[in-house]
Order: C-alpha cells, then sequence, then structure tokens
C-alpha cells in the first residue's frame, strides 16, 4: 500500500481514532470504520497512514480496492487476498478458511486448478453462506498471531456480492482481532440500500465508527502547501488555494504550484474530471448546468426561469439528473441551486463558447436588472460581472462604482477595491465615463487609494495617489484644497512605508502649504495629523505641537476620527518625550470617542497605541491584556485587514516578553496587507522561531518580513543578526548590522541599544579573525554610541545599554562587573527572560575566567534553568557549552564523556555531511530523518565535540580523519 505521503495534512483526529481502533483490535474488541467523503478529500491516504501505523505495531495488512467494472465477483476481496496466495500458498488457504476449492476460487481464484477439468459451477445461497463463514474463518485464524487489519477501497464501486461479504464480516467479526475498514464517497441509492444493515448500527453507535471527511482548515492547507513546495506560504497563496479547493486534499496538490495572484484555469488533470462528470449528464441538463455555472456559484431558480424562458418545472426536470450526480445541491433556502465545488463550477462556464456566454451573461443581467432580488449575493456587484463578460462596458463601469459604494458602506474593504479596480480599467473604453459616473477620474482614484490603505495595501495605496496626483493637475475643475488633501492622504502611505524619505517630507509640506490655517477645515488637521506621525521618530517636540493643534482643528470642526486619531498621535509623542501619564490619558480620549461614535478604525488605533505604550514600559501583562482586546475589536470592527497585524505583534510581543511563548506564537497569525505591522510580526515570528532553536523556519519568516518591508524598521537588521549569533555565525550578523551608523540615527533609544548591544557580541566574536586594531576601532565606536540617558517610558533602554558595555568587556576579559551590572538592570525589568538568561551565561562565563567557580556555577546554573523553562535549546546550550569549556559542573550535569569519541553512529553519519557543507534540511533528506531530528543530532555533534560551531566541527572532523579531507 505504498504511496506518496508528502503534502499528508491535517486528519489528526480521524487518524488517532483509526489507532484506537488497532489497538482494541490487540485487545480482542474489533470495530469497522466507514471512511467517507468526496473524491480527492483524503479517504486513501488517510486509510494509508493507518495501515503503516498498524505494520509499526506488528499487524497484517491486506488492502482490496473495488473497481468500476461491472460483473466482477467479490472483487476488493479477491485483491485483498491475493497476495496471501503467494505467501501461504492456496492449500494453506484452504485449510485456513475450512472451505473446499469450489468454493474458495470466488475470493481466490487460483483454487480453480484444485477441480481442473470439471465446469465452474455458480455459487449458490448455500455455498455463499459457507463462503462467508469461510472467509470470516480464515481472518480469525490469521489473526492469531497478529491482529489484521482489512481495507476495502471504494465502496461505492463494489458489486453487490463485495457489499453483502463486507457487512457480514463486520457483524461477525466484532469482538475479535480484525478490524476491518471502508472507504466510500457518498453514498447513492444503491450503495445505501446494501449498506443499510451496517449504517444502522453507525446509527445505534454498536460496532461500526463512520468518519466522514471535510475539507482542511486554512492551517491545514498552509501545512500540506509548505510540504509540497518546501518553503513557507505566504496567507495570501494559503487563502486562495483554499478557497478555490475549499480545502479538497487533492485539489491543493493541484493548485499548489500556481500563483495565487494571477486568475488561472482549472488544472488540466481536475478539468479531465469534472468534464468527464459532466459529459455523463443528459445533453440538455449539460446544457442547463453550464448556465448555472455563467450564473455563478449560486443561482435562484426563478433567475434562470426568468433569463432563459423557462418554466420552473422544467428546470426542476432537467436539473435533477444533476442533483443525483451530486454536481448541484439544493441549497438551505430551497429555492436556489449550487454547485458542489467551485472548480466544478469553473470548468462548466468554461465549456461555454465565446458568443454563447455574452449573450448568456447579458440574458442574465436584464434579469437581474428587472429583479434584484434574485441575486445570491450584492446585486450591483452581480450586475457589474455579468455585464462585463457580455461586452458592456459602459453599464460595468456604472454597475462597478454602484458595487465599490455598496461594498464601502458594509467595510467589505477587499470587495470596494476590486469593485474600484474593474471601474478605473474599464474607464478608458467608455469615451463619457465622467459623466456616467459623476465624477473625474482622479477622484476615483483616491478613494480607491483610500480603500488599499484601509485594507493596509500600501504599496498600491501609494501608486494610486500618485496617479490621483498627476491626474488632479489636468483637471481644470480641481482646486487647490482637493491638491492639498491629495497630498496629505499620500503622507500617511508614504510615512508608512519609507518614514524618513525625502519624498515623504515632500508630500507633508505640499499639503500644509496648499491647505490655509484659516478657516479651520478638516483636510487641514489631516495634513496636520500625517505630519505629526511622520515626525515621531524624529522629533517627540514637534510631533507633539503638530498633533495637538491637529486635535484642536479637527475638534472644532466635527471631524471625530480625525479628533481620535490626532489624539492618539498625541499620545504617542508624549511618551516618546516620557510622559507616561499624559500619553495613556490622550489615548484614553481617542478611545472614548471612537466607542462613543463608533469609529472602528480609531478604536483599533488606539488599542494598538496603547498596548505598545504598556509594553515598552514594562507592563506587560496590562499590554497583553489591551492588544488582546484590539485584536477582537478590530474583527468585529471590520478593519482587522488594516490593523489586526499590528496590534496582534504587540500582544504577541508582550507574550513573548512574559516568557509565555506558546501563547505568543498562538498569536503570530500571518495576515494579507502589506503594512509595517505585518513586517514587525514576521520579524517578531522569526525571532521567536529562532530562540526556539528552529533556524530554518526563522530564516523563511524573516524573508516574509523582508518581503514586507521590513528592513525599513531598524528592528528587522537586529533580529537577523541575533538569528545568526544564536547559530554562532557572527559574520552574518555583523553583515545584517553593516549600516549600524544609519539605523541608530533613525532609532529610539531602545533599538539603539539593542543594536549596539548585539553589534558588538558579532564584534567581539569575531574578534580572533579580525584585526586588532580594527575590531578596537570598532568596538570603541559602538560603546561610544550606546545612549547612557535614553529618554521615553523605555525601562529596557537602560538594560540593553549596560549589556552593550558588558560585551565590549569580554575583548579584554574586564571581568565579571559588567556582566553583574548587566544582569541586574535585566532583574529590574519585568520579563525580557530570554535577555536575562543570556546575560547570566555570560555572567558565569566571566566568573569562570577569573577562576571563581561557586558564582560560576550559581549563574550559569540559573541561565539553564531559564532556558530550559522558556523552551530555548540555543540559550540552554550555550549555558551547558559555557559550563564545559570551563569546567564548572552544573547540578544535574555531570561532566560527559566529550571528543569524537562520544559520538554515536548516527552522529558521526551527521558530522560527515556537516563537514561536506550540508544544510539541516539537505541532511534529512540524505539520512531520511525529520529536519527537527537533525537539529538535536547537531547539537549533541556540537556539545561532544565542544565546539559552537559547525566549521569548528567540520575542522575537527577533518583533523582527526574522520572524514577525508575535501
Amino acid at each position: 500500500m505504498a504511496s506518496d505521503h508528502v503534502g499528508f495534512a491535517g486528519r489528526a483526529r480521524e487518524l488517532d481514532r483509526l489507532d484506537e481502533l488497532l489497538s482494541a483490535a490487540e485487545r480482542g474488541a474489533s470495530r469497522t470504520a466507514l471512511v467517507t467523503g468526496e473524491a480527492g478529500i483524503g479517504k486513501s491516504t488517510l486509510v494509508e497512514q493507518a495501515a503503516a501505523r498498524a505494520i509499526e505495531r506488528g499487524q497484517r495488512v491486506l488492502v482490496g480496492r473495488c473497481l468500476p467494472v461491472q460483473g466482477i465477483v467479490y472483487d476488493a476481496f479477491v485483491d485483498a487476498l491475493g497476495g496471501l496466495t503467494e505467501e501461504l500458498g492456496v492449500e494453506r488457504l484452504g485449510q485456513l478458511a475450512g472451505l473446499p476449492p469450489g468454493v474458495l476460487r470466488a475470493v481466490v481464484p487460483e483454487a480453480q486448478p484444485f477441480v481442473a477439468g470439471e465446469p465452474v459451477a455458480p455459487v449458490g445461497p448455500g455455498a455463499q453462506a459457507r463462503l462467508f463463514d469461510g472467509v470470516g474463518r480464515l481472518l480469525r485464524r490469521l489473526a492469531e498471531p497478529a491482529p489484521v487489519l482489512v481495507v476495502v477501497e471504494d465502496l461505492h464501486w463494489a458489486h453487490p456480492t463485495t457489499l453483502e461479504l463486507f457487512c457480514v464480516l463486520s457483524q461477525r467479526l466484532a469482538d475479535q482481532r480484525v478490524t476491518l475498514v471502508g472507504t466510500e464517497r457518498q453514498p447513492g441509492p444503491e450503495l445505501e440500500r446494501h449498506l443499510a444493515p451496517l449504517l444502522s448500527e453507525t446509527s445505534r453507535g454498536d460496532h461500526v465508527d463512520r468518519l466522514h471527511l471535510l475539507g482542511l482548515s486554512e492551517d491545514e492547507v498552509a501545512r500540506q502547501l509548505g510540504a509540497l513546495t518546501g518553503e513557507e506560504p505566504s496567507r495570501v497563496v494559503v487563502r486562495s488555494v483554499l478557497q478555490r479547493s475549499e480545502g479538497n486534499p487533492l485539489f491543493v496538490r493541484e493548485l499548489a504550484g500556481q500563483d495565487a495572484r494571477t486568475p488561472v484555469e482549472v488544472p488540466h488533470r481536475l478539468r479531465d474530471l469534472f468534464e468527464a462528470t459532466l459529459l455523463s449528464l443528459p445533453e440538455e441538463t449539460q446544457h442547463l448546468v453550464r448556465l448555472c455555472a455563467a450564473a455563478g456559484r449560486r443561482v435562484h431558480h426563478l433567475l434562470l426561469c426568468r433569463a432563459f424562458g423557462l418554466d420552473p418545472q422544467a428546470v426542476a426536470d432537467r436539473l435533477r439528473p444533476a442533483i443525483r450526480a451530486q454536481i448541484l445541491v439544493v441549497d438551505a433556502d430551497g429555492v436556489s441551486y449550487g454547485f458542489r465545488h467551485v472548480l466544478l463550477a469553473e470548468t462548466a462556464a468554461d465549456a461555454l463558447l465565446p458568443g454563447e456566454s455574452q449573450a448568456v451573461h447579458a440574458r442574465l443581467a436584464v434579469a437581474l436588472e428587472g429583479e434584484p432580488a434574485l441575486a445570491s449575493t450584492a446585486p450591483a456587484a452581480e450586475l457589474a460581472h455579468h455585464w462585463g463578460l457580455a461586452g458592456e462596458p459602459d453599464r460595468a463601469l456604472v454597475w462597478s462604482i454602484a458595487a465599490a459604494e455598496e461594498a464601502d458602506a458594509s467595510h467589505a474593504l477587499d470587495a470596494a477595491l476590486v469593485h474600484l479596480d474593474r471601474a478605473v480599467e474599464l474607464w478608458d473604453r467608455v469615451p463619457d465615463a465622467r459623466r456616467l459616473v459623476g465624477r473625474p477620474r482622479w477622484r476615483v482614484l483616491s478613494w480607491q487609494g483610500s480603500m488599499a490603505n484601509l485594507a493596509g495595501r500600501n504599496g498600491k495605496a501609494i501608486g494610486l495617489l500618485e496617479r490621483a496626483v498627476e491626474e488632479h493637475g489636468d483637471d481644470p475643475e480641481g482646486t487647490s484644497a482637493e491638491l492639498g488633501a491629495l497630498y496629505s492622504r499620500l503622507t500617511i502611505c508614504l510615512g508608512t512605508v519609507v518614514p524618513h524619505a525625502e519624498e515623504t517630507l515632500a508630500a507633508s509640506s505640499r499639503a500644509l502649504e496648499l491647505l490655509p490655517e484659516t478657516p479651520p477645515s478638516a483636510a487641514r488637521a489631516e495634513a496636520l495629523a500625517s505630519a505629526a506621525h511622520l515626525h515621531l521618530r524624529m522629533d517627540g517636540g514637534v510631533a507633539r505641537d503638530l498633533a495637538r493643534e491637529a486635535a484642536e482643528m479637527a475638534g472644532a470642526v466635527g471631524a471625530r476620527a480625525l479628533e481620535a486619531r490626532a489624539r492618539t498621535l498625541l499620545g504617542m509623542s508624549l511618551a516618546s518625550l516620557g510622559d507616561l501619564d499624559g500619553a495613556l490619558a490622550s489615548i484614553d480620549v481617542a478611545h472614548d470617542l471612537g466607542k462613543h461614535h463608533e469609529l472602528h478604525e480609531e478604536i483599533a488605533r488606539s488599542a494598538m497605541y496603547r498596548s505598545q505604550i504598556l509594553v515598552r514600559a514594562g507592563r506587560l501583562e496590562e499590554g497583553a491584556g489591551v492588544a488582546l482586546d484590539g485584536v477582537r475589536c478590530a474583527r468585529e470592527g471590520g478593519v482587522f485587514s488594516k490593523w489586526g497585524s499590528g496590534i496582534a505583534g504587540n500582544a504577541a510581543s508582550a507574550l513573548f516578553l512574559s516568557g509565555r511563548w506558546d501563547d505568543a506564537a498562538k498569536q503570530i497569525i500571518e495576515v494579507d496587507g502589506d503594512t509595517g505591522g505585518t513586517a514587525w510580526l514576521y520579524t517578531l515570528h522569526a525571532r521567536l522561531l529562532g530562540f526556539r532553536g528552529l533556524p530554518d523556519e526563522a530564516a523563511r519568516a524573516l524573508r516574509m518580513a523582508r518581503e514586507h518591508h521590513g528592513e525599513d524598521d531598524p528592528r528587522y537588521p537586529v533580529v537577523a543578526a541575533s538569528l545568526a549569533l544564536l547559530v554562532d555565525d557572527p559574520d552574518s550578523a555583523a553583515q545584517a548590522l553593516a549600516s549600524w551608523r544609519r539605523l541608530v540615527e533613525v532609532s529610539h533609544d531602545a533599538t539603539a541599544n539593542e543594536l549596539c548591544a548585539t553589534a558588538l557580541r558579532a564584534t567581539v566574536d569575531r574578534s580572533p579573525h579580525q584585526p586588532a586594531e580594527e575590531t578596537r576601532r570598532v568596538v570603541d565606536e559602538l560603546t561610544g554610541a550606546v545612549r547612557t540617558r535614553p529618554t521615553g517610558a523605555l525601562v529596557h533602554a537602560a538594560a540593553w545599554g549596560a549589556t552593550a558595555y558588558a560585551e565590549a568587556s569580554r575583548l579584554e576579559r574586564a571581568g565579571p562587573d559588567p556582566w553583574l551590572e548587566a544582569a541586574g538592570a535585566w532583574r529590574r525589568v519585568d520579563g525580557w527572560w530570554h535577555a536575562r538568561a543570556y546575560c547570566l551565561a555570560r555572567l558565569g562565563e566571566a566568573h569562570a575566567q577569573t577562576g571563581d567557580p561557586g558564582p560560576a556555577r550559581e549563574a550559569l546554573t540559573e541561565a539553564a534553568s531559564i532556558a530550559e523553562e522558556l523552551g530555548s535549546p540555543p540559550l540552554h546550550e550555550l549555558a551547558l557549552r559555557l559550563a564545559r569549556t570551563h569546567r564548572v559542573v552544573l547540578p544535574g550535569h555531570s561532566t560527559p564523556v566529550t571528543g569524537p569519541e562520544a559520538l554515536t553512529g548516527r552522529e558521526h553519519e551527521v558530522l560527515r555531511l556537516i563537514a561536506a557543507g550540508h544544510t539541516n534540511r539537505r541532511i534529512g533528506r540524505d539520512l531520511g530523518i525529520s529536519e527537527k531530528t537533525v537539529s538535536v543530532h547537531v547539537s549533541n555533534v556540537l556539545r561532544k565535540l565542544q565546539v559552537g560551531s559547525r566549521t569548528e566541527a567540520a575542522g575537527i572532523a577533518f583533523r582527526e580523519g574522520l572524514v577525508a579531507d575535501p
């Protein structure tokens, strides 16, 4: 039953249940399982996995498949028992079954030679009963030395004799050592009739389990795609594949290689399967099914009548074969038809010829304009779709704008963007577009840009707003105030992506120039708020003054959303100046305004920045609570696509720093969009994965952060360097921080000091292989950049500063005092356990270097304990390695046997491949083990060889002759 299990995902509950049945059979309490589900849902793969587990248990596995061919009696059992003929011989099978050859031949055709020369008599009722008894006896006797698993696949194709034998065995082998498993698609009437006795057992819950497989979840599809492609898929790809596959694993596999952002055809293998299904229908049914597909995934039966002039009874009669074939299903509303699968609908729709398709869509559009209530979703959206495919761009444009307004009013940002994209695309094909929609195109582009910004797609928003600015200049009716408003919106988007770029500052200045100070206006207030946001990282005092002026002006003109936004910005600027109480009070005002006026974006904004301030102030539990509540509010308010990643990142950050890494991992979700919040979420995910000893997964998460412009955030290179140091690669760490001088300039104090500490660690680690003069110069320059008097509510800034000085002291082996100061600084900070553990490990090293084993043991023991509690193999291994290096015996860790002679056979193989320069993934593939197992072996090799890097391990391997010289 060999199969390629690459890409198997999910089904944990079902597989565990089958494993329980295998265990029950070992106790003589066997049961039958029926695994049901649509084609491709994973029935065969599931039972293959169960069969593999049975073999691991030492059980015998017999597999038979029913064939889609009429007239083959006992087809699956002939297949299942065929292998036994070669193993045991026909004569032995007959003895075990207690059957004469003339009866046995029904399931073992090789028994025929025993009655050579005699006619093959048909098996009558009496002989059939003997056969059933004999097969049951055979299976019971086979199960005496070890339990038996019998798998009968594709019962929906089974010959009636096979179904009868299956049911009889299920009843007679209950409470034996034989597990019976059958797979079937959703059964039709014939199968239901034959399985009725067995299905009644299911309903009574006696000895039959029915496992119905549904589509995979989003996370399971993500895991399957990752296994198939070898890399972590983006959530955009996952959701696109999930939408088209509906979680069907076979369809996921076929769609895995397609670009999620580009409309593509149904894969050929699936198209052939679906077309064969459609061609099995009567011709008039096929035609009407295609018309249903043109209408959409779901269609009201009266829409078919109105559009195509059909009588309701005629529609029902023609579609009945499609319903019997499970191509269509009747919706719960009782008046609509839906396709069983979206890919089936796509295949049916594609069968319409171009001219035929245009005519069909035109008739559907006319019918919907007459009776909009017949639309299955939003009438305007369906009309825009049908008129577009009918080749009527003017009508499609009008309805696209109407559909965008409909979606905007419902806070359906992604849908609004789709309709606006279509409207802009159609614009040049409609000669009188401006008159038809009642506005110039630059207004539509501005609206589109605002929607893209709200949806978190800032790159798209910038391009649209820049086009709007350009086209506004060609509009003789455009005003300077309108242009100023465009520049203000452009500033918001540019500030998110490139806050310090010259073009961003220029856009902000231009907006303020074009919008007069008097009379007060919402447009001027928005420009002031955008400028305040821009100055947050550059000058807290300027940001404070701009935000206060924006809040006052917005309040004066009654622009409550803008006032709330400005109050939040005022809070952020006050926090940057060290006024924590004033900051939280200002954000509370913003939150109250949002609640009172149901301003969901402002509620989310206030939650994001309040939680950020609390986390930076060291109030981790409070910050996590605010952020988690903010995630909930963002989802409920329909603004999660823009704010969810940032707020979730704050929650995850607070939980990570608190040492609650499992809880943090649950919050680190991948979100559509390209906001800075998404970039930070991926960056945080990379940090967590790195500390958990999963360097390859961490590198993938970091690549995702880079795709979302994470390198514009100084935290990105800091995390990249930290990941490199966790795997003892100071050269890569130094490369990641090559532009540290520029990064320090644009960082707040805590990030600046963390950056200096990380760069100093990399510099000192590299010092044995670098010129001493160059190393000293860099160390002096970095220590000079540490901010010794940090401002703002950033309690960890001083701790990072102390850590930076301690790292510099390693160059001269200055003793334990700098590390005592650093460890003490982290003890005064709530959380940050990973940083505390690292400093304690270095403190132990410093004590050991000065010949003070007692304090060294104490510090290293505490570091190892914290690392173990966190679940951080790299930190734990650092503490143990430093202890081994300096001969410090930790409690519970006796001095181990070290050196090449301590390596196991498998570890020698891993060392050989390390010396060949192979990655963990390559080693896993070569040795047939998982990447995680490889990581454990590599850690053991480094520990036993008492080295800190793969390079050193390879050097020992060559030096000791463990591998051939390269």
